[in-house]
């Protein structure tokens, strides 16, 4: 729509209020107050595409009901407040194509519900991944591109099991690709180019049968293509 200004104080008091989307309001902006803890029914929150500025409010982890967040492509900035582990039925987050800085917080693992996890595209991101991520056994994707994050992928990426999406492109990771990688039998989608990654890519990295997008470049790779990468035939 072509709402324009900031949302109205009282909409932050709708206490009974299950659903609330303003995604492509390109004109809508301001904060997004404290007072959001207010409405502690809802379940489904987008307020993406806009031009929403200010600290994502600690106070949104009180949306304990919630199970959709998205306030993806806004203007947001600062840190990624610990308190959103306490959103424990949350199955979708997206705070990508934003401003927001610091580390991942490791209260995320408590979201063991969450399915699809969206922070690219904030390039002030950095710090390792939490060790902690790579446990979320309900994630089926993971888009972490665009940012500033470092540190290495652990061996522990196997749990992963139900993972069919991993985007971690244009970072600063580094170290050996596990070659427990090899045990996602649902993977499709792989990206690790534009990093600091080295070694032999996996030798069993197509092995589940699954993978159609497979990138790897502007690395420091060594060794041979694997043949499971050259037989691959699920590859577009």
């Amino acid at each position: 729509n072509s709402f324009h200004g900031s949302i109205p104080q009282e909409m932050w008091t709708l206490r009974s209020l299950h659903a609330l989307d303003l995604s492509q309001c390109l004109q809508l902006s301001g904060a997004i107050p404290n007072s959001i803890a207010n409405l502690s029914n809802l379940s489904y929150l987008d307020l993406s595409t806009a031009k929403f500025s200010g600290h994502i409010p600690p106070e949104i982890g009180k949306l304990n009901k919630l199970g959709f967040l998205r306030i993806a492509e806004n203007n947001l900035f600062g840190h990624i407040p610990r308190e959103i582990g306490m959103l424990t039925n949350l199955k979708l987050i997206d705070f990508s194509a934003n401003s927001l800085s610091g580390t991942i917080p490791e209260t995320m693992s408590n979201m063991s519900n969450l399915n699809k996890l969206y922070l690219a595209s904030n390039s002030l991101l950095s710090g390792p991944i939490p060790s902690s991520l790579w446990n979320m056994y309900n994630l089926t994707l993971i888009h972490l591109y665009a940012n500033n994050l470092s540190g290495s992928i652990p061996a522990s990426i196997e749990n992963l099991a139900k993972l069919e999406e991993l985007a971690l492109d244009s970072n600063q990771i580094s170290g050996y690709i596990p070659t427990t990688i090899g045990n996602l039998k649902r993977l499709n989608d792989l990206d690790l180019s534009e990093n600091n990654f080295s070694g032999h890519l996996p030798p069993q990295i197509c092995l589940g049968g699954s993978l159609a997008f497979f990138a790897a470049f502007h690395n420091h790779f060594t060794g041979p293509v694997p043949k499971s990468l050259k037989n691959c035939s699920s590859i577009v």
